[in-house]
């Protein structure tokens, strides 16, 4: 049984406020490229809304980046036990651990870029995934994603596959990562 923490990082809860707050870094992230998906900042509170509807959720949120005084959030991380994720049969068939915390979202608004706050929230949701027992960590990114690439490398994750999917109404190759041990 995985025991995750209260869903609560730097003072936040998650609350709708604070999916409204995290909405537009979805949506600058994701509209520009390599992903060119075509999120509105509606359609990306309801994804994070429905995201955030399992028991397991977590966002990591550790800084505010350039903006340190600053209650508006740069970037985020959110994750989940994989059996909560809505397509973790997809993952699972293509090798992922059905065990897993997944990663679903890395979003960093375009101008802090740079600063590692990518790398520090997805270390904040590893590492407290880690602590409620899960000792596997699977997510995907798009094969032309380079920097997020970097970082799942950087840290360990082993690219487990490739395959082609949609998301936010485009249609692209995905690369699936996996981090196992401890």
């Amino acid at each position: 049984m995985h025991h995750l923490p209260d869903r609560f990082y730097c003072r936040h809860a998650i609350t709708p406020q604070l999916l409204l707050a995290l909405s537009p870094i979805m949506v600058e992230c994701f509209n520009a490229p390599p992903w060119n998906e075509k999120w509105t900042e509606a359609s990306a509170f309801e994804e994070l809304t429905g995201e955030c509807s399992v028991p397991s959720v977590q966002v990591a949120i550790v800084d505010h980046g350039v903006m340190p005084d600053s209650l508006q959030p740069v970037g985020f991380a959110l994750g989940m036990a994989l059996c909560d994720y809505l397509g973790s049969p997809d993952l699972v068939e293509r090798g992922a651990d059905p065990e897993s915390y997944y990663v679903a979202e890395v979003a960093t608004l375009g101008t802090c870029r740079g600063q590692g706050i990518a790398t520090r929230n997805l270390t904040r949701l590893i590492a407290d995934a880690r602590a409620a027992g899960f000792r596997s960590i699977v997510s995907r990114t798009r094969f032309d994603n380079c920097p997020m690439i970097e970082i799942f490398r950087r840290l360990g994750f082993v690219e487990i596959c490739r395959y082609e999917t949609e998301t936010g109404g485009v249609v692209s190759e995905r690369v699936v990562f996996q981090l196992t041990g401890d």
